[in-house]
């Protein structure tokens, strides 16, 4: 669990796009409040008087407004600690509940979506978070036990951009798992029936709706300056004014305008109240316990103490859920850091449909070899300590799977025998067909939704091809977003010769082929690898360069870290 990151999160709002206080989206609120106070009050008016106009002090100075400050500061971490990882974990959840479902019912499909099933897919996508989030909302007024949680939103007397995280942690609980169910039965029906998994998709769609709506003047709602969309348009989206008629604790404006971007679900639902013209009216609770609310601990505590006092049974299922929420987030959060199997010949078809669902769109296509390693050393070197590498690549990047190690690579002329073909035991490929097994191997992990490729090579003899079938299918397959990548400075920009030379070593000693470098390696990654009786003899042999009698698992466990910083750097750099 990143605590860091949890307690910089109240400043680290400001900067991050996906949260509704991002310094763009105030800017965007700024700027929108600034039209309306030309248009309402004329273009003679002095700048200091819109400032006036916009930060009045009987509101920024209200003990009201001073409990949002402190409450958006705790309130921040808390999410980030608590309801976070909730979130990250639930719709992987329901996602791959509502998919295994369908899987009794048939066989999911293998065709790719066409472009109004993508377009489809979108609206479905965000028409499930906007519904989910009513919903939500709705349950919350309706239902008198949720109320006791939701008045802390309510108890704001004044109204204000930081108003909007004035929400009890049940109430996000609420909204995060109702947004989770939506949200996971809409791209579960769509991921079954079509081959494409939409991950992209909903993000596109669902991400540059919210941010529209956040930049058009999203910040009015929590504020005390009027913007109506009119009659038509208030029947489609919810305009500041109608949420700011949402908090007036009037009865005539009692339970509506409920909808997060849109109002055709209030408009379903009876809860649409549309003003004809600027009303004016009393924000908070009408029950006079608003002053009970002054203080951001108040807010947590007091729901927590009125429950009790109206439904005790109840009230401890509420604690006993929200441990188990607690419980499970932390478990979620640590299980995203264990070493999870990401060896794609490990998985099932459906648990790699799933993982693509989940958003894991990377793949590392591992390529070893078969060749002589003197007496010392077995044939399959590289391909035990690939593996080895790979899986650690894939983990420093999170999200990324490993493809079964291509074992078969040139290795030298075959007839007349040439390099290591001299030695028994080798097995060698030419170069063109290499280059089509890899380039069958990319394409078949395009085909199945897998958007940046990996190509990691641990032999000499497989860098140049690698780069070559990188390149040309980079160029194929540019427009459609997919990245084919030779991760060259794994192999020849590793800093191990550097490294070693620090230690003392010379060139003679580190050697080339099977010595020093590759020897240690293989003692870290699988000591039976290595024949220890035939290490001993310090002879030089044929096929073997470096003094590979001075190899040990501390060096081997340096050369492989050495080897994976590099690959993850280069990958990251281009991402």
């Amino acid at each position: 669990m990143d605590f860091i990151g949890a307690f910089a999160r109240p400043v680290s709002s400001f900067l991050d796009p996906g949260e509704r206080v991002y310094w763009l989206y105030l800017l965007t609120t700024l700027v929108i409040a600034l039209v309306t106070f030309v248009v309402t009050h004329g273009r003679e008016q002095r700048l200091a008087n819109f400032f006036r106009y916009c930060f009045p002090r009987e509101i920024w100075s209200h003990v009201s407004t001073q409990t949002d400050i402190v409450y958006f500061v705790i309130n921040r971490v808390v999410f980030a600690l608590l309801l976070t990882p909730f979130a990250l974990a639930a719709y992987p959840f329901v996602n791959s509940l509502v998919f295994d479902i369908l899987l009794a019912f048939g066989t999911p499909g293998t065709a790719e979506a066409p472009t109004y099933v993508v377009v489809a897919y979108g609206v479905a996508a965000l028409a499930a978070f906007d519904f989910a989030i009513y919903l939500a909302h709705l349950a919350m007024h309706k239902w008198s036990f949720l109320w006791q949680f939701h008045k802390v939103h309510h108890s704001a007397e004044v109204l204000n951009p930081l108003t909007v995280y004035r929400m009890h942690p049940v109430d996000d609980l609420l909204t995060l798992s109702v947004g989770a169910l939506m949200a996971g039965i809409a791209h579960s029906v769509f991921s079954f029936f079509w081959a494409d998994s939409f991950s992209s998709t909903q993000t596109v769609a669902t991400g540059l709706a919210v941010m529209s709506f956040y930049l058009l003047g999203y910040h009015l709602r929590h504020s005390h300056i009027w913007l109506s969309y009119g009659p038509f348009f208030s029947r489609i989206l919810i305009s500041p004014a109608q949420h700011q008629i949402h908090h007036s604790c009037e009865l005539r404006h009692r339970d509506t305008n409920l909808g997060f971007i849109f109002a055709i679900w209030d408009n379903l639902f009876g809860t649409l109240y549309v003003p004809r013209e600027r009303e004016t009216f009393r924000i908070g609770l009408d029950d006079g316990s608003v002053g009970e609310y002054h203080g951001a601990l108040k807010c947590y505590i007091k729901p927590f103490r009125d429950v009790f006092a109206r439904y005790r049974r109840p009230a401890l299922g509420t604690i006993a859920v929200l441990a188990s929420v607690s419980a499970v987030s932390i478990a979620a959060d640590d299980s995203s850091r264990s070493d999870a199997n990401v060896f794609l010949e490990s998985l099932t078809t459906v648990e790699v449909s799933r993982l693509l669902r989940g958003g894991y769109r990377s793949v590392i296509v591992p390529t070893g070899g078969v060749e002589q390693n003197g007496d010392h050393a077995i044939l399959g070197k590289h391909n035990v300590v690939v593996r080895h590498a790979a899986e650690n690549i894939a983990l420093a990047l999170d999200k990324t799977l490993v493809a079964p190690v291509i074992a078969y690579v040139p290795q030298g002329s075959i007839d007349p025998p040439a390099d290591h073909m001299r030695f028994a035991g080798t097995i060698s490929l030419r170069e063109s067909t290499f280059e089509a097994l890899l380039e069958d191997t990319v394409r078949s992990l395009v085909h199945h939704g897998f958007t940046h490729i990996y190509l990691v090579g641990d032999s000499a003899g497989n860098q140049d091809a690698q780069a070559r079938v990188a390149g040309a299918l980079q160029d194929e397959y540019r427009e459609q977003g997919v990245t084919v990548m030779h991760v060259s400075d794994y192999y020849a920009n590793n800093g191990q010769f550097e490294w070693l030379k620090s230690q003392g070593y010379t060139d003679r000693q580190i050697g080339w082929h099977a010595g020093l470098r590759d020897s240690s390696e293989l003692l870290y990654v699988e000591p039976s690898t290595i024949r220890q009786e035939m290490i001993r003899l310090s002879a030089r042999k044929a096929g073997v360069s470096g003094a590979y009698w001075r190899a040990s698992e501390d060096i081997g466990r340096k050369m492989i870290d050495l080897k994976v910083e590099a690959a993850v750097r280069q990958i990251k750099s281009t991402r």
